[in-house]
C-alpha cells in the first residue's frame, strides 16, 4: 500500500505492507495417546494477535472420540495459544485430524488414540 502525504511546498510517500495474521503451525503434545487421556494442541501465529484476540475455528475428524473446543482465541499480543483436547476410550487403534480454520486457510495435525 503507498501512502502519499503532501503539501503545496512538498510531497513524501511511505509503501507499507499489511500483514493478516493467521495459524502457521497447529502442534499436539503427545501424538500418541491411550483413548482417555488428554492431549495438549498449541497453535503459533505468523504475527501477534491483533486487539481483541484472534479468533481460530477448531473441528476433529471424529468429534465423539476426539474433543477439542469450537473456537479459541490468541490474546492481543500473543503469538501462540495452548489448548486442551479430550480423547474418549476406543476399541481399536484411529489415526484422526484435528484441524485449526482461520481467514487465511488451515493447518492439520496428527493424532492417534490407542485402545486401553
Amino acid at each position: 500500500m503507498l501512502i502519499v502525504a503532501s503539501d503545496a511546498a512538498s510531497a513524501k510517500q511511505t509503501t507499507i505492507t499489511v500483514v493478516s495474521a493467521h495459524v502457521t503451525l497447529l502442534s499436539l503434545t503427545p501424538t500418541t495417546v491411550v483413548g482417555g487421556t488428554g492431549v495438549t494442541g498449541h497453535l503459533y501465529l505468523n504475527v501477534p494477535a491483533p486487539s481483541g484476540g484472534f479468533v481460530v475455528n477448531l473441528s476433529s475428524q471424529y468429534p465423539n472420540l476426539v474433543g477439542v473446543p469450537a473456537t479459541v482465541t490468541v490474546p492481543a499480543g500473543s503469538t501462540d495459544l495452548i489448548f486442551p483436547i479430550t480423547t474418549m476410550a476406543t476399541s481399536g487403534p484411529y489415526r484422526t485430524w484435528i484441524k485449526s480454520t482461520d481467514l487465511v486457510g488451515s493447518q492439520v495435525a496428527t493424532l492417534t488414540v490407542l485402545s486401553p
